[in-house]
This record gives C-alpha cells, sequence and structure tokens, in this order.
C-alpha cells in the first residue's frame, strides 16, 4: 500500500465540492493509495516520467508516484476542462 499525500490548495478544493462529488473523488484516491497503476483509467503525463492522470467522471487527478519509498503524491484535482490550464 502507497503512502498518500494530498497538495493543501487540492485538499482545498476537494472540500468545496459537493458531497457526492467528494465520495467519488475520496473513493479514487482510496484505490490510488491501493495501487495506482492497477487503474485502466490511469494513464501516464506526455512529457513526464512519474506524473499520472486517472479520470473519474468528469473530473481528472494528476498525481506523482514515488517507487522507491511508495508515495502517491496528489498534486491537482479538476474538471476536465479546466486541469490542464496553468
Amino acid at each position: 500500500m502507497y503512502e498518500l499525500r494530498v497538495d493543501k490548495q487540492t485538499a482545498k478544493y476537494l472540500k468545496k465540492l459537493d458531497k457526492p462529488n467528494q465520495k467519488q473523488l475520496m473513493g479514487a484516491l482510496t484505490e490510488l493509495a491501493e495501487n495506482p497503476f492497477i487503474d485502466k483509467s490511469v494513464t501516464r503525463m506526455k512529457g513526464y516520467t512519474s506524473t499520472f492522470r486517472k479520470r473519474v467522471g468528469d473530473f481528472r487527478i494528476i498525481f506523482e508516484v514515488d517507487q522507491g519509498h511508495l508515495i502517491v503524491l496528489v498534486l491537482k484535482i479538476g474538471s476536465r476542462g479546466d486541469i490542464y490550464k496553468k
């Protein structure tokens, strides 16, 4: 099992969402902590070696994986239309 770390700003965004979306995303985060590579909706981000994205309905979870220390660092959560904008 991986240790799950969530960026402070990402945690704040998650708290602002309505309860059904929070529940859906929390379930997805739990799955990431168990094994970030088992789900088919997880794909590597182009141009990055250890950064991935996971599709959860209309949301995307952007995260990095540290295999050596078994850490999943959640960098950003957002809607599909907004997540890739800087």
